[in-house]
């Protein structure tokens, strides 16, 4: 498959299906098993997700450097890199590819909203709680109604024992409208927020080759 499917051009040349795209599928196919819901009674364990994370998160990185070489996907790759570079605990590395992270490099909301809730997190697992919760509110200044900066935020500042602040916090998750929206619920399905525009292009470009 590797020889039919590539990024870019091979070397040798032959059929394949070019697209960076193909990069970013692939470190999410990896990626993938380690956010699927295990049944019980593992569910209760917690260990398939965390062994999948170990085994499979290596080579996802790799997919992800390497989708985050090219401007079409350099945004949503660099993003998803930082993102399981923080469940690898390993927040400093997601700091740095948060931190060359250009909010010119794409014009998705989703995107950009990801980007400043994994800074957030990867903040907060540093022990910076101040930061963290700038980069929650640059989240929320995305996408004011999401609910997990303000979760977040909620559990930083119960952490530093500002109980009003939490509270409050609480309260307004508690009377927000039910119509809301949080980018971060789409993060586990991939990019099937653009699953037609994708096989529509792989198709035409299978009909070229």
């Amino acid at each position: 498959l590797s020889k039919r499917i590539a990024a870019a051009p091979l070397a040798e040349g032959g059929p394949v299906l070019v697209d960076p795209w193909i990069e970013l599928a692939r470190g999410f196919a990896q990626e993938g098993f380690s956010l699927l819901t295990p049944p019980p009674p593992f569910r209760e364990i917690g260990t398939v997700g965390h062994e999948a994370l170990i085994k499979r998160g290596p080579a996802a990185l790799d997919h992800y450097s390497v989708a985050k070489e090219y401007p079409s996907t350099r945004a949503e790759a660099a993003a998803r890199k930082a993102w399981l570079l923080v469940r690898l605990d390993r927040a400093s590395d997601a700091l740095a590819t948060l931190d060359r992270f250009d909010d010119r490099w794409t014009t998705d909301p989703v995107v950009r909203y990801w980007i400043r809730l994994f800074r957030g997190r990867a903040l907060d697992k540093l022990g910076r709680p101040d930061e963290a919760i700038h980069a929650y509110e640059e989240a929320l200044s995305i996408v004011p109604g999401a609910q997990s900066p303000r979760v977040a935020i909620m559990g930083l500042e119960l952490a530093r024992d500002r109980r009003d602040a939490a509270y409050a916090l609480a309260a307004a998750i508690r009377t927000s409208p039910e119509a809301y929206e949080d980018p971060w619920w789409l993060y586990g399905f991939g990019e099937r927020r653009f699953l037609v525009e994708r096989l529509v292009a792989m198709r035409a470009e299978a009909h070229r080759r």
